[in-house]
């Protein structure tokens, strides 16, 4: 078994250990020691990382009480060792998974739903409960979270003993018989949890919910706090004050100026989707009488270019080609024949005019890159 230093000291950041034993893996070398203050993957969360007597950690894992430390380079068994903890990895991850059992204990409370689900990576936070929550939820939620933050509780690591855990009323997703160990926010929550957690709430800083989704019957969170949740409120504002300044309106009005645009950009876009569809039944009158056909226009949507093309072939064509581009950036739309086999056009065309694309039936889905002129020569003058 390797003694936990993190259980007896989250904030020992720096310690002294002797290698039991070190062995070449297959990313590195697998370090054990007869004592550690890295906290291994576990508990929903990633572990810590820094450095054993300058080997770089990447990875600790926990199995059976031995913790194995994965490293860029070996050490020797039986020497003292310094470890080195990232203190500000260690810092975050403390902050977050103490601010989920302020959140877990209240949706508790509140709402009587379990955490079903906790995840603390290096790209996100996330907790999952048993019980959908709705936006005006996650507000109360979030308002008493930070209240209680503000109100700095303490935060204690608790031993029960088998005895003393049957009388108490703690959150667990699975049944721990032996090695209790509970965290508990005063007045908040009573959970058991293996990780590291800060001394009290005020160290948090501050808790933001920054998203929801359904999930499995369930609300899926995503939160942020310290400076992350700092980080991603800059973020947010600048991109809202960028769209603010863009429409000319006040940070306030700007998702209102977004709406009226959307808006108008619907109707736009119905007014063109008529247009184009007359661009095309002109361009049919126009060629509808050829047994090839190749048009190019930049106006026409693919929808406009397949039903052309099945019109072409429905009138005069035994050989069509309709499509958009220039000469400096390639040609795109379809192609259609009245052969029964269209695979030697396609092999044709890839193999003359560096085309590329596929389909069935008649009908072809290209991206030609050529020019305009080699590609009228192809189709006029195909065998």
């Amino acid at each position: 078994m390797t003694e936990k230093l993190y259980d007896q000291d989250p904030y020992l950041f720096s310690f002294y250990a002797k290698v039991l034993s070190c062995a070449e893996a297959k990313k590195g070398y697998e370090i054990i020691l007869d004592k550690t203050a890295f906290f291994p993957e576990s508990a929903g969360q990633s572990c810590d990382s820094g450095f054993i007597n300058g080997a770089r950690v990447n990875q600790v894992t926990v199995k059976d009480g031995i913790i194995k430390h994965l490293t860029d380079s070996p050490v020797s068994e039986g020497e003292e060792v310094i470890g080195d903890i990232d203190s500000e990895k260690r810092m975050r991850n403390m902050a977050h998974h103490s601010a989920e059992h302020v959140i877990s204990g209240i949706i508790k409370e509140r709402f009587g739903f379990e955490n079903v689900g906790f995840n603390l990576s290096d790209k996100q936070v996330t907790i999952d409960t048993s019980g959908a929550l709705s936006d005006e939820n996650i507000t109360l939620i979030e308002a008493e979270a930070n209240r209680i933050v503000r109100e700095n509780r303490r935060i204690h690591a608790l031993y029960p003993s088998p005895n003393q855990a049957q009388m108490l009323d703690f959150r667990s997703k699975k049944e721990i018989t032996e090695n209790l160990r509970l965290i508990m926010i005063d007045g908040v929550d009573l959970c058991a949890c293996s990780a590291p957690h800060l001394r009290s709430t005020g160290e948090i800083g501050c808790i933001k919910i920054t998203d929801r989704q359904s999930y499995k019957g369930g609300t899926r969170l995503h939160m942020l706090c310290s400076a992350d949740a700092i980080r991603d409120y800059q973020f947010k504002q600048d991109e809202l004050l960028k769209i603010a300044r863009f429409f000319s309106k006040k940070p306030e009005l700007a998702f209102e100026a977004v709406q009226k645009q959307a808006e108008e950009i619907k109707r736009l876009c119905r007014t063109a989707a008529i247009l184009t569809k007359e661009r095309a039944l002109n361009l049919l009158e126009k060629h509808k009488a050829e047994e090839v056909a190749v048009i190019f226009d930049n106006l026409l949507s693919q929808d406009n270019k397949i039903e052309l093309a099945n019109s072409l072939l429905k009138e005069k064509a035994k050989l069509c080609a309709v499509l958009s581009g220039d000469d400096d950036n390639g040609y795109s739309g379809v192609a259609a024949s009245k052969a029964d086999d269209t695979k030697p056009l396609l092999e044709a065309l890839k193999a003359q005019l560096n085309a590329k694309g596929g389909g069935k039936g008649a009908m072809l889905h290209l991206s030609i890159f050529s020019t305009e002129e080699k590609i009228k020569d192809f189709f006029f003058n195909i065998p």
